[in-house]
């Protein structure tokens, strides 16, 4: 009989573990398929960022200096340069288009702002690097917090000032524009540039 009482416990423990793994494994699915909450209030903008993990060899970058807390995220990078190219510099005297779009922030969670094309470089500049646009923009929730955002053949740059410091989004390496990373400026280390900066 105990025997018998401990090989039924050992399978039922057994079927219990099993059965946590694999609702563990459904939720995990589950939660990564679904689309961020943003959309729902706001689905005029797509998402153009996704959470990912890399590991090992992988999350070696030359000259790359971490964050202490960060973001990593996955970019559809031709998607998103695709939907900023939509909106067009307005002629003189015009207003500017703007668009939506939802950007990571360092909790976890997106930001919706309303973007516009935004002149930063001289018009002779310009004309010799089209391929480089830079936007300004507010949050839609809290319009006191501005974006200012670029993107490039390497990728996409921009850094949100907010009452709390700035956060930053930059590429995780340089050339490589589908990985980024998100994070507060103040967790970077003192003194710390990226490759791109120097």
């Amino acid at each position: 009989m105990i025997i018998s009482f401990k090989s039924d416990f050992l399978f039922v423990a057994l079927m219990v573990s099993i059965l946590a793994v694999v609702s563990a494994c459904k939720t995990h699915k589950d939660t990564a398929s679904e689309p961020p909450a943003v959309l729902q209030e706001f689905p005029e903008t797509g998402i153009f960022f996704q959470d990912t993990v890399i590991t090992g060899d992988s999350m070696h970058c030359e000259g790359r200096i971490l964050p202490t807390l960060y973001r990593l995220m996955k970019a559809d990078y031709p998607r998103l340069r695709t939907y900023l190219l939509s909106v067009h510099y307005p002629a003189k005297g015009e207003a500017p288009d703007t668009i939506l779009l939802a950007v990571p922030t360092p909790d976890g969670a997106f930001g919706i702002y309303r973007i516009f094309p935004s002149t930063v470089m001289a018009p002779e500049l310009a004309a010799r690097y089209p391929e480089i646009r830079t936007f300004s923009g507010n949050s839609v929730d809290r319009p006191s917090e501005q974006i200012r955002l670029e993107i490039t053949p390497l990728g996409i740059t921009a850094m949100i000032l907010t009452e709390n410091g700035s956060v930053m989004i930059d590429p995780f390496c340089k050339g490589v524009s589908d990985l980024i990373l998100v994070y507060h400026k103040k967790d970077l280390p003192p003194g710390a540039k990226q490759p791109f900066e120097k």
